[in-house]
């Protein structure tokens, strides 16, 4: 049946179907007062900051039910009711017997929860009626006159929408998806039963204007997507629908898209005995009410999963979280449709399930390897923000650079973004999550700061827009306030940290050297960012002082100002060590240079005596503090090698990638000069511009490789080890990020200041990158 002659027969689809015969910088000084944090150690390195009075008190016991709450939760999915879908079951009757409805708890759900107003609807308390609002109350009122039951319901549900009418023509608030289509539908089945709406007529043809325009206007996508969304949004068009053709899209549990709506409409007008067996099913299992999109247990439980991620907790929920993965692991294994026939449930599970160590190939993701895939679906009739964002997001977790799959799912997925900004048909909050994911590839961002981003743009209702209201979970707003509480706990921490860090500057006597760079609130931050979590005060501490001296060593044998004399003297003290008073010091900057060194190295190979049975000379202090013990073999393992040489590899060519012009200029050897002087035979402009481009894929290729060794299990170092590895080398994208040149101080000290001593500035608003999950 052509669309034409859908829209020429739109008055006479509003009758239910007759029964057939076969019917179924540095911190000031008064930021923070008291001593430095205390440390101390049982089983493990913790931090501990000890709450003051009865506020401290009451807030531990508000996070810990907060917790509980949301652990419970990723236990079970609670399911939002539909009061759409709802309605629809509603109206399905009993088999052989047309009169008789064949759910009569949902109807008698319907009858008990009527709001005040006369309305049904997800969000009654809202100062603004919505079109979700009125869309479920119109299908709540035709499913009670369909059944002659409730004649005061119905008076109260149809003053309600005489009212608030005009939210539907309304262009400005966000749709339900195909909300013209199925609202329409509901005025012709209305008409069809006797119902008639206390709305001017002019009103009413207005609404089946919109529709003709939805109905003729291409949208996104293929010929292909275009059936496949009618037949999504089929109890709209009703009689009018071939449903044979809509019986193509049955899953193999009876469903259409996993919509308890579409699925009822099935039931009603092709009497199908799989629909009704899901119907069945759903019915036993919720009682009266039903969600708007069932199964979706694993959907909302990983996007539960990524909410924690993102925002900086998942550490607390480490073992539902693995409880979860495993699940959705089995269900990738089984090819189960729940996980592989929705795109964005199949890339998130994906991403998630690769970085969290489990054995899965790019190979699964293949039937998204050509962007026909999104083109045909009902996700490319919407051209749906969210899904291309998932899948773009899921294209960078790639474990070799031949992975065409995920090579060219980034390449669409990408391009399709991009004629997105183009259009400016994106909201404003959707445009800049946009550019954001497009600037900064995943291994360039710090997980401190995107928390903060996150959190800072929270969305309460970032699960997708459906036909009706929102499915998810009911947990957003719990972990919010964890994520904000967290963030704001570990913000004082990190202030203590930063108290003892420039004390320790003072006490090494670093800040009298006149040619070093000693910016303890900038060096902090670099272990804040990455290592966040409150009881990993050790290894920060470590790295802070790690990363602090080394800026000062850098900085003394770079300057202008160092003789040779003090170069020699300085090396001869390293290598004497313990002996180094045989030897003396040349100058006041050297004897503060090596001390500072000295003692600090004696005292966090103490400290990680504590923890680990074997300290290699400098290599890595921080690794010493994550929890894990680190043997001597650990150390002298392949793995451990190729995580320290890809570290390295990857820092050395970003460097070369951002300072060669300064070490031309001084007449130092530089990977992108010996590129160029290799491939082109010059140091021309272009030459050097070209050999920067083959060292920047280097770097890239290199990441790559790091990235499989650290999200890969089986190897002798634990994954909280082989985590400081690829933190580190993502400091060092995030950092050497800009094409021509280092983040300015102005840049670093705004980061820095965001993470450790600037509150949160919270802006609430609600998604505008819905996603649709089939």
């Amino acid at each position: 049946m052509t669309w034409t002659m859908l829209l020429s027969s739109s008055c006479s689809m509003g009758q239910f179907p007759r029964a057939s015969a076969h019917s179924h910088g540095m911190v000031s000084r008064h930021f923070r007062k008291g001593p430095p944090p205390k440390v101390t150690r049982a089983t493990g390195v913790e931090k501990r900051i000890e709450f003051e009075g009865n506020v401290g008190s009451l807030q531990v016991m508000h996070n810990k039910e907060l917790e509980a709450n949301i652990r419970k939760k990723l236990q079970g999915v609670e399911l939002s009711p539909s009061l759409y879908d709802t309605a629809w079951v509603a109206m399905v009757s009993e088999r052989g017997s047309p009169q008789a409805p064949c759910y009569p708890q949902c109807i008698e759900w319907i009858l008990q929860n009527q709001h005040d107003d006369g309305s049904w609807g997800i969000n009654p308390s809202s100062s603004s009626v919505d079109k979700d609002i009125l869309l479920s109350t119109l299908a709540c009122v035709v499913a009670l006159k369909r059944w002659n039951v409730g004649p005061y319901h119905i008076k109260r549900g149809l003053n309600f929408i005489g009212r608030n009418f005009s939210a539907a023509m309304d262009v400005k608030t966000i749709a339900p998806v195909g909300f013209i289509i199925t609202f329409s539908g509901l005025i012709s089945l209305a008409a069809g039963i006797g119902l008639r709406l206390p709305v001017m007529q002019i009103y009413i043809d207005e609404i089946f204007h919109l529709r003709k325009i939805e109905l003729e206007r291409d949208g996104g996508g293929t010929v292909s997507a275009r059936k496949a969304f009618m037949a999504y949004v089929s109890e709209g068009l009703g009689s009018l629908q071939d449903w044979d053709e809509v019986m193509e899209y049955q899953r193999k549990n009876g469903s259409l898209f996993n919509s308890p709506s579409t699925t009822a409409a099935a039931a009603i007008y092709s009497f199908n005995d799989k629909a009704l067996n899901y119907l069945d099913s759903l019915t036993n299992k919720f009682g009266g009410p039903v969600p708007a999109m069932y199964p979706q247990n694993i959907y909302s439980q990983l996007c539960t999963v990524d909410a924690l991620e993102r925002t900086g907790i998942s550490r607390i929920f480490m073992g539902e979280i693995r409880d979860i993965l495993d699940t959705t692991y089995r269900c990738w294994l089984h090819n189960e449709e729940e996980v592989m026939l929705d795109i964005p449930t199949c890339a998130m599970a994906f991403r998630l399930l690769r970085t969290h160590g489990y054995d899965i190939t790019s190979d699964e993701m293949a039937h998204f390897c050509e962007q026909s895939s999104f083109d045909d679906s009902i996700h490319g009739y919407l051209d749906d923000t969210k899904t291309l964002l998932e899948l773009y997001k899921t294209s960078q977790i790639r474990f070799s650079g031949e992975d065409l799959i995920l090579e060219n799912i980034g390449n669409w997925s990408a391009k399709q973004l991009k004629q997105q900004l183009l259009s400016n048909k994106l909201s404003t909050s959707a445009r800049s999550e946009v550019e954001y994911v497009l600037k900064f590839p995943l291994h360039s961002t710090l997980d401190r700061l995107e928390h903060r981003r996150n959190i800072e743009q929270f969305k309460f209702k970032d699960s997708q827009v459906l036909k009706s209201g929102y499915c998810g979970s009911h947990s957003n707003k719990e972990i919010l306030a964890l994520a904000i509480d967290d963030f704001h706990s570990s913000q004082s921490v990190y202030q203590q940290e930063l108290q003892y860090f420039e004390s320790w500057v003072r006490q090494c006597r670093l800040d009298e050297l006149k040619f070093a760079r000693v910016m303890p609130l900038i060096v902090h931050f670099i272990s804040t960012a990455t290592m966040f979590a409150p009881e990993l005060a050790d290894a920060r501490m470590a790295l802070s002082q790690t990363s602090l001296l080394v800026t000062v060593y850098d900085d003394f044998f770079d300057c202008p100002e160092t003789s040779r004399e003090e170069k020699e003297n300085y090396i001869a003290l390293v290598e004497k060590w313990d002996n180094h008073a045989e030897i003396g010091f040349c100058s006041k900057d050297v004897e503060i240079m090596f001390y500072a060194v000295y003692n600090t190295y004696k005292q966090i190979g103490e400290k990680a005596a504590l923890v680990s049975a074997a300290f290699g000379a400098f290599v890595c202090p921080p690794v010493y503090f994550l929890g894990p013990k680190l043997s001597e073999e650990d150390v002298k393992s392949e793995e451990y090698t190729q995580l320290l040489k890809l570290t390295n590899v990857i820092g050395r060519l970003l460097n070369d990638s951002q300072t060669y012009r300064k070490e031309i200029l001084a007449g130092k050897v530089n990977g992108v000069l010996l590129r160029a002087l290799t491939d082109g035979g010059d140091t021309s402009p272009e030459s050097i511009e070209a050999a920067k481009k083959v060292v920047k894929c280097f770097a890239e290729s290199s990441m790559v490789e790091m990235r499989k060794l650290v999200f890969s299990e089986g190897g002798p170092i634990p994954r909280p080890c082989k985590n400081r590895f690829w933190e580190m080398c993502k400091i060092v994208f995030y950092f050497y990020r800009e094409d021509d040149a280092y983040l300015t101080p102005k840049e670093m000290m705004s980061s820095a200041r965001a993470v450790i001593l600037d509150p949160l500035q919270l802006t609430h608003s609600p998604s505008c990158l819905g996603t649709l999950s089939l």
